[in-house]
């Protein structure tokens, strides 16, 4: 397991109040969930190869929510052999991104981020979604998060700041990538 995936482990066993949890569940879905529409209705479906981070996620859910969520498990066919794992909201869905502010009621995702959920929840969610971080052993430290939307990385130079913590920015492959070094 990498130094990354052990940061993660451990964040994902964190013991939270409700109000942490919801801003973590917001981050984590704003940067990795998919919309699909599945027999006429909307489903949020979220792939991790972490089964620790599914657990946080299906966990988080059921507090805050009272659901189950459907979890799968795919082999992967490439070399490495880590399976993946697919968390589907299928229940509720519209009301739980509604709720959490990631679209409104029309269905329109919403841009702009939450503002009035805890910043350091919503950045735990967003390094648990595409967050990575090297050894601080190795001779090049790095932390990272890759966001999907300049509002998202945006947000997060802000809130770096506002905790004394100078980040960069950078474009990769449609990504905006902020960094720490």
């Amino acid at each position: 397991m990498s130094f990354a995936q052990d940061v993660k482990k451990e964040i994902a066993n964190i013991k939270v109040d409700d109000q942490y949890l919801k801003a973590e569940l917001y981050g984590f879905l704003k940067l990795k969930s998919e919309l699909v529409i599945r027999k006429r209705q909307l489903v949020c479906e979220v792939k991790t190869n972490m089964l620790a981070i599914v657990r946080r996620i299906s966990t988080i859910i059921k507090q805050l929510y009272k659901l189950n969520v459907e979890v799968i498990e795919k082999q992967r066919t490439n070399l490495d052999y880590r399976n993946i794992y697919v968390v589907t909201i299928s229940d509720k869905c519209k009301e739980i991104l509604t709720d959490l502010k990631i679209i409104d009621e029309e269905y329109n995702y919403i841009d702009d981020i939450n503002e009035e959920l805890s910043p350091d929840a919503v950045i735990r969610g967003f390094f648990l979604a595409k967050g990575s971080i090297n050894d601080p052993k190795s001779s090049r430290y790095h932390f990272e998060i890759s966001c999907n939307t300049i509002y998202e990385s945006t947000y997060l130079i802000k809130q770096f700041n506002n905790f004394g913590i100078f980040s960069k920015q950078a474009q990769r492959r449609g990504s905006f990538i902020v960094y720490i070094k």
